[in-house]
């Protein structure tokens, strides 16, 4: 994954935001959870949370709705206040996910190897088959 991307490739957000969770668990945030669904109107959405907001750490719903952090295709080139342009690297937006969820450093550690499976095989998907806007 390319460190930056093209505001211009839409195609190119989706593995940036994932690539950005990657390198918060990289840094140590294994506790990071990433939910990616579609919208009613077929916008991709993304919602960053923590384990501990979560049954058993992986499982739906949140128990507090307030502690998501929330993406969608509909609100491109923002996530959370820092504008995506053709200068903006992986290390900017996983330092804005943290601003956005506060302090996932005070989290518990989850060693749970069925997630980290499961986000290592969407991630190599989101490099091979990038997504396209929806007109």
């Amino acid at each position: 994954m390319p460190r930056s991307t093209d505001v211009s490739s839409f195609d190119r957000i989706w593995p940036l935001l994932l690539a950005a969770v990657e390198e918060l668990h990289g840094r140590g945030f294994t506790a990071v959870r990433v939910i990616p669904t579609f919208g009613p109107v077929g916008y991709w959405r993304l919602q960053i949370t923590t384990a501990v907001n979560l049954r058993d750490g992986v499982n739906l719903p949140f128990r507090d709705d307030s502690a998501v952090f929330g993406l969608s295709a509909g609100g491109f080139p923002s996530v959370g206040s820092l504008e995506v342009s053709a200068a903006t690297t992986v290390d900017e937006v996983a330092e804005e996910f943290l601003r956005c969820l506060g302090s996932p450093r005070a989290e518990t550690y989850f060693n749970d190897d069925e997630y980290c499976l499961w986000f290592a095989a969407m991630r190599r998907q989101a490099d091979r088959f990038p997504t396209r806007s929806v007109q």
